[in-house]
């Protein structure tokens, strides 16, 4: 698998890797790659503290944990694994296929909960995204942006369990 890094103004570093979808091998390169990511992200966001941001204590033990989401639109799709830490900290994991290309991206912050909303700051970045947002169940959070017409699903990663086949599926 070949990676070639794109940087554009604003955005998020990605690795773009040209891939068939279809081939095993791809997959299983692209999973040991994906876990290696996560543990790395996990080792440099969860020594860090968010001392400065109010969090509602009520809602904050039900966000931490491991979440994956995806986001489909009409040839593009978007998946993720995040991990949100009880100190305030997360890291994600974004996967982006577009075709038979796949850009990967990692992204690394702080976030809290304030007056019923979700709010999460971007390292790099001066102002947090802000998601209106509905406890589904224990393990589902359904998020809506303020901003922009923008909404999405996070599902918690039960422990012991992650089945990257089943987000191949989805393709």
């Amino acid at each position: 698998m070949n990676g070639e890094t794109i940087n554009s103004p604003g955005s998020r570093k990605r690795q773009k890797f040209n891939v068939n979808l279809f081939n095993i091998k791809h997959l299983e390169d692209m999973k040991r790659i994906f876990f290696l990511q996560l543990i790395v992200c996990c080792l440099f966001t969860g020594c860090s503290s968010t001392k400065n941001f109010e969090r509602s204590k009520s809602d904050v033990k039900l966000f931490v944990g491991s979440w994956t989401g995806t986001n489909r639109l009409e040839y593009d799709l978007t998946m993720w694994v995040q991990e949100r830490f009880a100190n305030g900290t997360y890291s994600i994991i974004f996967f982006n296929i577009d075709g038979n290309e796949v850009f990967q991206s990692v992204e690394t912050g702080k976030w809290w909960i304030k007056d019923r909303h979700f709010y999460e700051l971007r390292n790099g970045l001066n102002e947090p995204e802000i998601y209106s947002y509905v406890i589904v169940s224990r393990d589902s959070i359904t998020f809506k942006s303020t901003r922009v017409e923008y909404e999405f699903t996070d599902q918690r990663i039960t422990e012991n369990y992650f089945d990257f086949h089943e987000i191949i599926e989805k393709l």
